[in-house]
């Protein structure tokens, strides 16, 4: 007999790969007998460890016609038991009608777009809850699809971060177990997540003098916005400051930023992947909000030490007050994360200590 088999699509940011990861891991469980292809980017590269029924396709993002037909020739000859079109934007979209199957699912009117709706046969339902949660409502639907299983669409509080044993000892060689670290994250993938460098740099020379144990290292990715602004805030530091200071930014693997924040007693970071790699290994995170909810996009059920500014900024930038504001409305405003002050992220960073003790 066929092994039945279910094709995954999400490619998408760090943090959105992490949540993604997680219903993946659940439903692999589960099915146990059912083989789970995940399509998604490169960027999951070595970062995951999912049970033996799980394979991971790792493609660039389709952008021409020839990697469309690659992909199409790749699939042809496979039909699969459902698709989880857990993505909505064009390009992905594009990807659906190659792909064989009756049970296409896909998102919500709320939350689909460019013609989501075109490509799939079924939606799951529109919800309030976090970016995690929905990526769990799509194993809903399958329990009409598999209906000798008992598939529990309960999100965990369980991710497949794979562990580098390697990566691990390095990390502890380089950040001190004697010593408290904090890593600081200080960029997101969007600009206006942004918490205005003047601010982190506040901040790091508030905490350097206020925590005499306590070393910062910074974390982050390859680009030259991410890179500029590691270089500029360690030129801020002053010279007695430096070595307490490790500014690892576009530096490391994924593996590697993973071991360096295990090591980590907290970490402070605007919505950004690293959020999420935190969460995952129960890092406390002081995440800075002001443009999302914390409760939809912010480490998942543990929002307890982030500052939250979007009440404020919905009611300041957008006119209207915060209980009127949907559920998935954004703050576009280049100044809403500026309403997030120093002395806030302080007073949350103590609590998150604290609690690490």
């Amino acid at each position: 007999m066929e092994t039945s088999q279910i094709a995954i699509v999400r490619f998408s940011a760090l943090g959105d790969l992490i949540l993604c990861s997680s219903a993946v891991q659940s439903l692999a469980n589960q099915l146990p007998n059912t083989q789970i292809l995940w399509i998604t980017s490169t960027l999951s590269q070595k970062l995951f460890e999912f049970p033996g029924n799980v394979i991971v396709q790792l493609i660039d993002k389709p952008s021409t016609l020839r990697s469309y037909y690659e992909f199409w020739s790749q699939h042809k000859a496979k039909r699969y038991e459902c698709i989880l079109a857990m993505q909505a934007s064009l390009r992905i979209n594009l990807l659906y009608p190659l792909l064989r199957s009756k049970h296409k699912i896909g998102f919500d009117r709320t939350r689909a777009r460019d013609g989501h709706a075109l490509f799939t046969h079924e939606r799951i339902p529109t919800a309030h809850g976090h970016l995690l949660d929905g990526f769990y409502q799509f194993l809903e639907p399958l329990k009409h699809h598999f209906p000798d299983t008992n598939i529990n669409a309960t999100p965990t509080d369980s991710w497949p971060i794979l562990t580098d044993y390697k990566a691990d000892q390095e990390a502890k060689e380089r950040l001190e177990s004697s010593e408290r670290w904090i890593a600081i994250a200080p960029c997101a993938s969007k600009s206006e997540r942004d918490w205005p460098t003047h601010c982190f740099e506040e901040c790091i020379l508030s905490l350097l003098l206020e925590y005499n144990d306590v070393n910062l290292v910074l974390v982050g990715g390859r680009t030259e916005k991410e890179q500029h602004i590691g270089q500029h805030l360690m030129q801020k530091l002053p010279p007695h400051a430096g070595k307490r200071v490790l500014n690892t930014i576009g530096t490391t693997t994924l593996p590697q930023l993973s071991s360096i924040l295990k090591q980590c007693d907290a970490l402070i970071a605007p919505d950004t992947g690293p959020v999420h790699l935190a969460r995952a290994l129960k890092i406390p995170v002081v995440g800075l909000y002001a443009v999302a909810r914390p409760e939809l996009t912010g480490p998942y059920k543990a929002t307890e030490f982030c500052v939250n500014k979007y009440p404020a900024a919905v009611e300041t930038y957008l006119g209207y007050s915060y209980e009127m504001a949907k559920w998935h409305t954004r703050v576009h405003h280049p100044k809403a994360m500026s309403l997030i002050t120093v002395n806030e992220v302080l007073q949350q960073v103590a609590n998150a200590l604290n609690f690490h003790l």
